[in-house]
Formats: structure tokens, sequence, C-alpha cells
């Protein structure tokens, strides 16, 4: 599956679930984005 998105929109969306979610959890999440 391929799709497209603004890097700011991305940055600001991670940035708020990174605020929300535990840090040792995101890591595993975030290690499977390739931008």
């Amino acid at each position: 599956m391929e799709f497209s998105i603004r890097r700011n929109a991305l940055q600001k969306e991670l940035g708020f679930v990174q605020g929300i979610v535990e840090r040792k959890n995101t890591i595993p999440v975030l290690s499977n984005i390739l931008v």
C-alpha cells in the first residue's frame, strides 16, 4: 500500500499521538514509517 501526505501534517499528527501514548510504545510504531 502506498499513499502521499504532506510532511508537516504527518509530523503534527505523530507529535500529537506521541504526546498521548507512552514513549516506549510509540517507538515500535514509528520504526515502521519510512520518510
